[in-house]
């Protein structure tokens, strides 16, 4: 083929795929490869042409034909890691990357590619490395300055990555993901006003660009403004490519007062439609480990497997269960702490499978011969559900991470419990609902929580309310709840606290939104992010919690109660909406808990008008909760075992 006309062709396709004309397109991609002379140029374009019809598999093919055929065309090698990259083959596009390195040429583009995927596997030294490397042979190559700037925000190194973004803007001003990274920055800090303007300057750029999209909803979102990151991300799911949205818009939807659960079941089934692609156990082969001495297998996949409310609620249960079953954990993240050193002692296998595809970690957990795969993020930040689309395990479970159906026809069973998943909500579910009693998860306090102090009332001689939880939850209802009581109790103060009231706009919104139903912004007290010890320590600033809704509170609901401070809640139909509901219940403390806005008020007025009863929970919660269910990981650990043996019990019979 002359390489004078191949972009003629090239060109064709291309202008047949943006206007939507993709099967035309493929036609004329397939009858190329059937009748062009090859060379490396033309194979490259070609893979390129396969790759920008969603035709993976046949790019891929293309380019390692290319490479057989010249093996020193670098243009292969980084177009075939950066396919293998999005495929979430990270190893391989290492693999692939260090090959075109040994190759003559510049290698400006190949070391940028081989710097990011690092830094995506936590190996940031490396990826530094790979990028100054390349900037060294290239100074004003843009790119090896984006992804620096990417490799040291992950770091924390903001003024670093910021650096590298203004270097971009200083030789492009019109550079997207520059603008993209310096949101990126400011929306980790907290700062949402400077994320936001980030984002739609990104937007303006690139308009159809979804990663800019998907930040804008998240940090539109944490700014208290769902409705309007809910139209977002319905807008970037029209592309069904776009399986993150998918995920996001579905998050976003919990924490809107006014999307009903029937609605959010429906775009969970509709966004998850069944793969293709499952892989069918053969049912002859099953064999039934309950009557033998084999141990059954149990797969664990998160994202979290770190000092997060999973790791932190798994903590006690491993230990427990290890003796029993044999525990494979299928990590899905770059970064370990304290919290994952302890699961991986009580863990028999640990896999990280960050870098994988999807069909490679869903083969290797069939060859790892898991009897039960337990998905423990839902649709939460990192999940790899598209793993149980492929169907790895021959049982199925979504656990703990989330609380609501995945959706996925491959999803066999979620563990929740009655309080949680109460009779006749079954239907919000496409999973076989399995009940764990008395409760779902269990709470490790930690070890460094200060001891709780006396109610700040008593000195103060009027209550301050408060609430730490994720600025998401604080929605137009939540804020009217709040603001009844404060009108009730007119010498109240509320604190909030959360990372994004470091942020100037985002605290004039919020007492905004207070000062449309009368309450004085002077009442409200903002706090901003701090370590974790100290963070327990505000609570003793704090004579009740108020729960939001209906995304009410888990691991924070836990921890106020840890710290002496009663939780006042509102119970939904939504799972979401019962989580400190099913924790109040577990700990005897029904009458914080309302079923209606009046029950929620009269529930705060009624306690804040008791100062004794104030008193004996801050000094008695801590034992209450020590000697509860919630606290007690043999309960649990029981109900699981009980549960687990009777899905295998049911798929064997």
């Amino acid at each position: 083929m002359n390489t004078n006309i191949e972009p003629t062709w090239f060109s064709e396709i291309n202008h047949l795929t943006a206007a939507g004309n993709k099967e035309s397109a493929r036609s004329r991609l397939f009858e190329i490869l059937d009748h062009a002379e090859k060379t490396a140029y033309s194979y490259n374009l070609l893979g390129l042409a396969a790759a920008s019809l969603d035709e993976a598999n046949l790019a891929e093919s293309i380019y390692k034909q290319g490479i057989s055929f010249d093996s020193e065309f670098l243009p292969l090698y980084s177009n075939l890691g950066n396919l293998l990259a999005q495929k979430g083959g990270l190893v391989d596009a290492i693999d692939i990357y260090n090959k075109g390195l040994q190759c003559p040429g510049n290698k400006t583009e190949l070391l940028i590619n081989l710097g990011l995927t690092l830094s995506y596997l936590g190996r940031n030294d490396d990826a530094i490395q790979a990028l100054s490397g390349a900037i060294k042979l290239q100074p004003d190559f843009l790119e090896a300055h984006l992804n620096l700037g990417l490799v040291f925000m992950s770091q924390g190194r903001y003024v670093d990555s910021a650096a590298s973004f203004h270097r971009v803007i200083a030789i492009n001003p019109n550079h997207a993901g520059a603008h993209n990274g310096l949101g990126l920055i400011s929306h980790q800090q907290g700062y949402v006003s400077s994320a936001e303007s980030a984002y739609r300057k990104s937007l303006q750029i690139s308009p159809n660009d979804p990663k800019s999209k998907i930040n804008l909803a998240n940090i539109l979102l944490e700014g208290s403004c769902q409705k309007d990151a809910i139209l977002v991300l319905k807008d970037v799911v029209k592309d069904p490519t776009q399986k993150d949205a998918g995920s996001n818009l579905l998050m976003s939807m919990q924490y809107d007062a006014d999307v009903s659960s029937i609605e959010m079941f429906d775009w969970a089934v509709r966004l998850n439609p069944e793969n293709e692609m499952v892989f069918r156990f053969n049912q002859d082969l099953k064999k039934n480990k309950n009557n033998s001495s084999e141990k059954l297998t149990l797969g664990f996949v998160s994202a979290d497997f770190r000092a997060h409310p999973v790791g932190w609620f798994l903590k006690s249960i491993f230990p427990l269960i290890k003796e029993k079953y044999k525990i494979n954990v299928y990590a899905n993240q770059s970064v370990d702490d304290f919290i994952t050193k302890e699961l991986k002692l009580h863990s028999n296998d640990w896999l990280q499978i960050l870098g994988m595809t999807d069909f490679q970690a869903a083969e290797k957990i069939r060859d790892d011969k898991v009897d039960i795969l337990f998905d423990l993020s839902g649709h939460t930040s990192g999940n790899r559900l598209s793993i149980f689309s492929l169907r790895a395990a021959p049982i199925q479970v979504s656990w703990l991470g989330y609380f609501a159906t995945t959706g996925l026809p491959e999803m066999d069973y979620v563990l929740m419990d009655k309080e949680h998943v109460p009779s006749g909500s079954e239907k919000f579910f496409s999973e076989k609902i399995r009940y764990l009693d008395p409760i779902r998860l269990c709470y490790s306090p930690p070890s460094y929580a200060p001891e709780a102090a006396p109610p700040p009332a008593i000195l103060n001689g009027y209550i301050t309310f408060g609430s730490f939880n994720n600025s998401s939850k604080l929605n137009p209802f939540t804020i009217g709840l709040w603001s009844n009581i404060l009108k009730n109790l007119p010498s109240s103060r509320l604190i909030l606290k959360w990372k994004t009231f470091i942020d100037f706009g985002m605290r004039s919104r919020i007492r905004s939104m207070f000062m449309d139903h009368g309450i004085s912004p002077g009442r409200i007290q903002f706090s901003g992010v701090s370590t974790h010890d100290v963070m327990l320590a505000e609570y003793s600033e704090i004579d009740i919690a108020l729960d939001t809704y209906p995304f009410t509170g888990a691991t924070t609901t836990c921890e106020a109660l840890w710290m002496g401070v009663p939780v006042i809640t509102l119970r939904g139909d939504r799972a979401v909406s019962r989580q400190s509901s099913a924790m109040l219940k577990a700990l005897g403390l029904e009458d914080l808990i309302a079923d209606s806005s009046d029950e929620y008020l009269n529930c705060a007025i009624k306690l804040a008008g008791d100062t004794k009863k104030l008193d004996y929970l801050r000094n008695n919660l801590r034992s209450i909760l020590s000697s509860s269910a919630l606290c007690d990981p043999k309960i649990i650990t029981g109900s699981l075992v009980k549960t687990i043996d009777e899905m295998y019990k049911t798929y064997t019979s």
